[in-house]
């Protein structure tokens, strides 16, 4: 993960230079399955994030 000096040098790095993650595919909880299957699989380029969580129960 890093130290947090370490971690705070990427974030100003990646805000001047503009560079940004690239992301996949965008899936609810339900797209968990599938989207795990296909990183396994070899079939993701980039990352998967899953929203619709809440910490609200």
């Amino acid at each position: 993960m890093g130290t947090r000096d370490e971690l705070e040098r990427l974030q100003r790095l990646l805000v001047t230079t503009g560079v940004r993650p690239l992301v996949d595919r965008v899936v609810d909880p339900a797209g968990v399955p599938d989207a795990l299957r296909d990183l396994a699989d070899g079939r993701v380029r980039g990352k998967v994030v899953v929203t619709g969580w809440s910490d609200r129960g």
